[in-house]
């Protein structure tokens, strides 16, 4: 017996939800979950889960991005950061997720999926040092 990815569950799952709703949207998850327990795949339902979000996040052209700020700008800069973000993925919509963490010394760093764009004060002087020690 062939196991069946994660990744392939996924797209048959979106494509069995995708346009539905009401009573036919009701249906495609009742069978969705009974096809999960006869196989004895619940256990890898929070993973099945978290790639469909990013699958649908994907086709609607939605982006998510946590943002670390030593603290909080104020909202025209977290709005200049978002379209540069949605400018650079060609996203329609950035989802941001704002964190303070007072070891930021300044600056930003921001993670877009694999990605971490690291503009930190830290970062910087980390650089500068890296730089002048091998030169």
């Amino acid at each position: 017996m062939a196991k069946i990815s994660t990744k392939n569950l996924v797209l048959a799952i979106h494509e069995m939800t995708k346009d539905k709703s009401g009573h036919e949207l009701d249906v495609a998850i009742q069978n969705i979950t009974d096809y999960l327990a006869k196989k004895r795949m619940i256990p890898r339902a929070p993973e099945i889960l978290r790639k469909l979000e990013e699958l649908i996040n994907f086709d609607e052209g939605i982006v998510k991005a946590n943002i670390t700020y030593k603290n909080i700008p104020e909202k025209k800069i977290t709005d200049e950061i978002e379209e540069i973000l949605m400018s650079r993925y060609g996203a329609k919509k950035i989802l941001a997720v704002t964190n303070e963490n007072e070891n930021v010394l300044g600056g930003v760093k921001i993670e877009v999926g694999d990605e971490v764009i690291d503009l930190t004060l830290k970062n910087k002087i980390n650089q500068l040092q890296n730089y002048l020690i091998t030169n």
